[in-house]
């Protein structure tokens, strides 16, 4: 068979066949070439690009979880209610009645107290107390009535005035930080209510079981004035017969009842938390965190956790001091003492113009006391360590401005 040459059939016959490109075989191979020569480096940065998001994803997932972390953690530490035991105060022991006004010598010292006789003149006989049972006040808000319990120390019920007492975070009636200027108190003829608050001690926990610096709370103080209107009627509508006692949180909260109310003519602050962002703020600063961070994260936890946001609260205490025209309490003794490692000395301090301005009588008394030793961070601690000047101060201040019938 004869050999066939395959013709194109597009070409007209006789016409001349292309000219084959001695140089495309080259151009070919240097494509080739040029296309291997950047596949490996665009592998490597494919890869580089990989690697750098995955660091970036998981960098910010370090920096989210511990965002979360210290949202959840700053927030259980700043507001939660019970967060410990604390057997040397009489909160949360397993039978709070073995710690009760008449077995105060029994309560170990406090805060490295030195004059521990103090304990041996403050007993309650147990015929001058006893447990009582109330509600808060309705707030229409969120837990707006609480079932509270309170510590009633009875002087003369008749003729003899009333000073609500109130503990700070974590602690409750029984701690020996109320019960020690409450005993100070009745041993000098005044009528002493001393409550736990919503979510401490032996009172309702509610739904959010944490802790507002008076911002809810102060319908508990509100709820127990009036009990003691509704059991002693001579008490309505008087302004000179009822004063009021609060140490750290439970100052800012009696701080916001006092406000909230005509009644109250005497108010005494124990290092009182009247500042309560700024005090948290340098608090975080003290522990070496960075403060807008561990703010941001906790209020960002806040508003997931709560209906009530963020420090300052719409019920701030030292704004509540600001009005002119109508200051919401006439006199107001401050004592705090100025190494306070918990409740900065700020807060008093600062406040004293703001109160001043608004037309109250405000007296300021501080000390410090850097050479003795004070496992309460120097918080509420005056008491323990001067006992005797402190209960003339405390007991001389309610004379001058609660009023006993005749």
């Amino acid at each position: 068979m004869e050999d066939v040459e395959l013709e194109d059939k597009n070409l007209p016959p006789d016409s001349p066949k292309p000219d084959v490109d001695p140089t495309s075989d080259a151009l070919a191979n240097e494509l080739k070439q040029t296309k291997n020569k950047w596949v490996v480096p665009a592998y490597i940065a494919i890869v580089i690009f990989a690697l750098l998001l995955i660091f970036l994803v998981a960098v910010a997932t370090v920096i989210v979880t511990i965002w979360g972390v210290l949202g959840v953690v700053g927030f259980e530490s700043m507001f939660k209610a019970n967060p410990y035991a604390g057997p040397s105060w009489g909160c949360y022991h397993y039978d709070r009645t073995l710690i009760n006004p008449s077995t105060l010598e029994n309560v170990p010292e406090i805060c490295g107290a030195s004059n521990t006789s103090m304990w041996k003149y403050l007993n309650v006989p147990l015929n001058s107390w006893k447990y009582v049972n109330f509600t808060a006040r309705e707030s229409g808000d969120v837990d707006s009535v609480m079932k509270l319990k309170g510590i009633l120390l009875m002087a003369n019920l008749a003729k003899d005035p009333f000073v609500i007492m109130q503990h700070g975070i974590r602690s409750c009636k029984e701690s020996a930080y109320a019960l020690m200027p409450a005993a100070m108190l009745w041993r000098n003829g005044f009528n002493v209510l001393l409550i736990d608050l919503r979510n401490h001690g032996s009172s309702e926990i509610s739904q959010y079981a944490f802790a507002s610096f008076g911002l809810q709370e102060h319908y508990d103080v509100l709820g127990g004035l009036d009990y003691l209107v509704a059991n002693y009627p001579r008490l309505a509508n008087i302004t000179d017969t009822v004063g009021m006692w609060g140490a750290s949180m439970g100052g800012a909260t009696v701080a916001i009842a006092a406000a909230r109310t005509t009644m109250v003519n005497a108010m005494w602050l124990e290092a009182a938390a009247l500042m309560v962002r700024e005090t948290l703020e340098w608090n975080v600063k003290s522990q070496g965190f960075d403060v807008p961070f561990v703010m941001n994260s906790v209020c960002g936890k806040a508003e997931f956790t709560w209906p009530f946001g963020c420090p300052p609260f719409k019920l701030n205490p030292i704004t509540l001091y600001t009005n002119k025209d109508t200051p919401p309490v006439k006199h107001v003794f401050m004592s705090h003492k100025t190494d306070d490692t918990l409740v900065p000395f700020f807060n008093s301090e600062n406040s004293v113009p703001i109160m001043k301005n608004s037309g109250v009588n405000v007296t300021l008394y501080s000390t410090r006391d850097p050479n003795a030793p004070s496992y309460c961070r120097h918080h509420c601690d005056i008491y323990s360590y001067e006992p005797i000047p402190y209960e003339k101060r405390l007991v001389a201040f309610f004379n001058d401005h609660l009023k006993r019938l005749p």
